[in-house]
């Protein structure tokens, strides 16, 4: 060892750095987080409980390889760090350069392999929602915080299962809560502007927002006013901004934030503020809606969130001109050009003109999220009130789901009489029914089906707006209070073109006509009405499809039909087509009449009608001879004649016709024994 000055001298040593694994957790505590009791560096995403609740709101994402580095966070906390380890000494340009590169390529590996898991989540969880079963509100968790199950279900193990949707009503992923109260999102489903209504909405009151599905359940229940569940803080002000598009500017909305220790619930409500003009509410205690609840009274909660009105201008919800968007905010379509939310349509026409087979086809459509006759639609559940024939509509909508081999989950029938005339008892319970379908199921109900008008206003005269005035403003109550649209179906007057026969106070009350017609082989939809579209007197061709169904106890075929839409070409042919088939029948009653002649033509023999044929089967019809002579010039100019030649079915020949047509042809002559 040298000496200087007499001492001893030694070259310092480098201090050593910790292990990566160390620094990080050492990180972790220095961000306030409790770090889990191991960490792994392998690139993967990893979830604990770091922010002192049992839900696991902390990640990390970090590797090993080159400088170790990584991101870690609280979503609960807003919470990001980017961390990279201490190896001792500065790093070389070379190595910052690799470490950026290193954190941008990790970032969008991560986030392809999330879009990756989406995806696949999405398919998941519809297929775990499905399997899981209705649970009950004395499950543990409900029971602590006491609160209801709201179309909650639960899983094999127990716990709680809750949705987690789109603006379309899709589910994106689940939220899982054990007994305990542990919290997990369903592993790698979006959660980002997802999430569940609890309630129904319509434009009597404010729209609730909260983070956890126990505070929003809280909040329904005291306030009986839809509640959405955001499921985080920082999932929020999103949610609000989609609230705000959806219901427009006059809609009242409130974010009922957690006075969480940190201040998060605060701040992102705050941003809801901002973005969307949401209304900030907070317990004046620490912990959200449902710990000030059960601390103090629903009463207290239910003052705290909706005080009584001191104005009259708030009373009555009084928006001001100068207070409305300068946006445009467009009608709530549930079937595009037709059918808008808050609505009242009718279906009409006459008896087997094809009304409920197209009504069917408007369910099938909104129940399966696919276009109904080529116009868009928001994909829900529907209710079928089934009043005049329940047997019938059950097996169109088997046959229906025969067609287009879809399951049709998403419909309920009703199968005992309603009746809108006597009583609200009918109305109230139709509410009721549709705030059940969405608790169980968590979709919106989108429409409402009632066939027929006259069986479910039994004891009223359609004729008489006196009687059916009541009637109208029970089914407004159903659309408004249940937030969804209603479709009846009734039959035409005497002159369809001055719409559904009864009262002019239907017709002037509805928003939507619908006249259904059958002409010619060909059914033709036309919207002879409409308050909010531009649509009046569209005209939607539609055919109905045969079906066979099975065989009946006495050995018969049964069939039944489905409508499914028909383009400008098709109806075209339909119609030349339907004109040669009914023809086609005259030309063999006619055949048969003279005689049933065999002539030779083109190296053959043939079925031959005489002039003189045509004639007498028409005097055998009871046509006097000035009749029969008028019919046969018509028949040359516009008539059978005209559209079996020009056909290629009949050809001139002598003085009369011979039979083109080879399978025509055929089967006359096997019939005659030739």
């Amino acid at each position: 060892m040298a000496r200087i000055f007499d001492h001893p001298f030694s070259p310092q040593e480098a201090p050593r750095a910790e292990p990566p694994e160390f620094q990080l957790i050492d990180a972790m505590k220095a961000s306030g987080l409790t770090p889990p009791a191991q960490v792994l560096l392998d690139g993967k995403l990893h979830r604990w409980a770091g922010s002192g609740k049992k839900d696991k709101n902390s990640w990390y994402c970090c590797f090993a390889d080159g400088i170790p580095a990584g991101r870690f966070g609280d979503w609960r906390l807003d919470l990001e760090v980017t961390w990279r380890a201490d190896v001792g000494r500065a790093l070389t340009s070379a190595e910052q350069m690799a470490h950026s590169r290193r954190l941008s390529e990790s970032k969008k590996v991560r986030d392809a392999e999330m879009a990756q898991k989406r995806e696949v989540a999405s398919l998941n969880v519809e297929m775990i929602w499905t399997k899981c079963t209705g649970s009950e509100d004395t499950h543990p968790y409900l029971q602590r915080k006491g609160v209801k199950s709201h179309g909650s279900r639960v899983t094999g193990d127990g716990r709680l299962a809750l949705p987690l949707c789109g603006e379309d009503g899709s589910i994106s992923s689940l939220q899982y809560i054990n007994s305990e109260g542990s919290k997990q999102f369903h592993s790698g489903g979006a959660v980002s502007g997802k999430f569940w209504t609890l309630g129904s909405m319509d434009e009597s009151g404010p729209l609730f927002i909260a983070e956890g599905f126990a505070t929003s359940a809280t909040i329904y229940e005291v306030t009986g006013r839809p509640c959405i569940v955001a499921y985080s803080a920082s999932n929020v002000p999103a949610v609000a901004e989609i609230m705000r598009a959806k219901y427009g500017a006059g809609q009242e909305i409130i974010v009922v934030a957690d006075n969480d220790e940190h201040g998060v619930g605060k701040k992102y409500a705050d941003l809801a503020n901002d973005k969307a003009g949401a209304k900030v509410v907070m317990p004046p205690i620490n912990g959200d809606a449902n710990d000030y609840a059960q601390a103090t009274s629903g009463q207290d909660l239910l003052d705290l969130l909706m005080p009584p009105s001191s104005s009259i201008y708030d009373a009555l919800r009084v928006i001001s001109g100068d207070a409305l968007s300068s946006e445009y905010q467009a009608p709530d379509e549930l079937i595009q050009d037709m059918i808008v939310r808050k609505s009242q349509s009718m279906l009409f026409g006459d008896s087997n003109s094809g009304k409920t087979f197209y009504a069917l086809s408007m369910a099938h459509s909104i129940c399966e999220g696919v276009p109904f006759m080529g116009k868009k639609v928001e994909k829900g559940a529907v209710i079928y009130l089934a009043t005049e024939s329940p047997a019938s509509v059950i097996s169109r909508v088997q046959a229906i789901k025969d067609y287009h081999d879809c399951d049709m989950a998403n419909l309920f029938i009703v199968q005992v009489p309603i009746n809108f005339f006597t009583s609200d008892k009918h109305s109230t319970e139709v509410i009721a029914l549709v705030k059940q379908v969405e608790s169980d199921t968590g979709s919106k109900v989108n429409l409402i089906i009632g066939d027929t008008l006259a069986r479910m206003t039994a004891g009223a005269n359609e004729n008489s707006g006196e009687d059916m005035v009541p009637i109208l403003q029970r089914l407004d109550s159903v659309v408004y209070e249940a937030n969804t649209a209603f479709l009846t179906i009734h039959h035409s007057g005497k002159d369809a073109s001055r719409g559904a026969r009864g009262s002019s106070t239907i017709r002037a009350h509805i928003d939507t006509e619908i006249y259904v017609v059958e002409e010619n082989l060909q059914r033709t939809a036309t919207i002879t009405k409409q308050r909010e579209l531009a649509s009046k007197g569209v005209e939607i061709p539609f055919k109905l499809d045969i079906v066979e169904m099975g065989i009946s106890k006495f050995g018969e075929n049964v069939s039944t039909c489905v409508a499914v839409f028909d383009d400008e070409e098709r109806v075209q042919k339909v119609k030349k087509d339907s004109k040669i088939e009914k023809n086609k029948k005259l030309i063999e009653r006619a055949w048969w009449s003279g005689g049933a002649e065999i002539r030779p033509f083109n190296g053959g023999n043939s079925p031959y009608i005489s002039t003189s044929a045509f004639k007498e089967m028409l005097r055998n019809d009871g046509l006097k001879e000035g009749s029969v002579s008028n019919y046969m010039k018509m028949s040359y100019e516009n008539g059978p004649i005209f559209v079996l030649t020009n056909g290629e079915i009949i050809t001139k020949h002598e003085h009369g016709y011979v039979i083109l047509d080879q399978l025509m042809a055929s089967a006359f002559m096997l019939r005659k024994g030739t």
